[in-house]
């Protein structure tokens, strides 16, 4: 399985004296899993004048499991706190060329079921922006029903189409307040929803590529 965590910066350099290095421990028993996250710092000590930023990033780290989960607990070996899975995440087949993950982490969800987020963006090699769409990157999430509710309790969102998507009737809510726009819709248990935002106030034609993207993702989740 893959864990999220706040760590230091994956840029660094394992010679740089503020570098952090992560590797998993695995426990298992007969009713539970337990994961640990291991830090191990940088050999090179920090010079007289040096000192390392308290800065977190996220990061993510794949654990190794000696056996199914077969329904156990999953605990963390810090704190003995039970984690609630998150399924396994839908992918997109349809991006801007170039474009690729960037971005990965479990955020906390309604009724204790934790969402997943997967955003997207381009590649070093490629423009920062998506072609006629003057966004950088869009995220997928996928978590709780709640995550596929339109509105999800913000008073500027307001729903301004109602695409099939999957099989399903979602909706795209666009917030004036923040540029944001997104597709929500729920499959049984399940919600999702394709994301992104204008850094600028967009025109009217970059409204409307922006939404014909996210709904040409949506629909090539597998």
């Amino acid at each position: 399985m893959v864990v999220s965590f706040t760590g230091r910066d994956p840029a660094a350099d394992p010679a740089d004296p503020c570098w952090e290095g992560y590797a998993p421990e695995v426990s298992s028993e007969p009713d539970r899993v337990v994961v640990r996250v291991r830090a191990y710092r940088s050999r090179t000590p920090l010079g007289p004048r040096q000192a390392c930023a308290d800065m977190g990033f996220v990061r993510t780290l794949a654990v190794p499991l000696h056996n199914p989960l077969a329904g156990r607990a999953v605990l963390d070996g810090h704190d003995g706190r039970r984690h609630r899975l998150a399924p396994v995440p839908l992918a997109p087949r349809r991006l801007p060329d170039g474009w690729r993950l960037v971005l990965e982490s479990g955020q906390p969800g309604p009724g204790g079921r934790d969402a997943w987020e997967r955003t997207y963006g381009p590649g070093p090699d490629v423009g920062g922006t998506a072609g006629g769409v003057g966004v950088s990157q869009v995220t997928v999430t996928d978590g709780a029903a709640a995550v596929g509710q339109a509105g999800r309790g913000r008073p500027d969102d307001r729903v301004v189409a109602h695409p099939v998507v999957r099989g399903r009737t979602a909706a795209v809510e666009r917030s004036d307040a923040d540029q944001a726009m997104a597709v929500r819709w729920r499959e049984g248990r399940r919600g999702l929803a394709v994301s992104a935002a204008f850094p600028t106030t967009p025109s009217d034609r970059e409204v409307a590529a922006l939404q014909d993207l996210l709904v040409r993702v949506a629909r090539s989740l597998r």
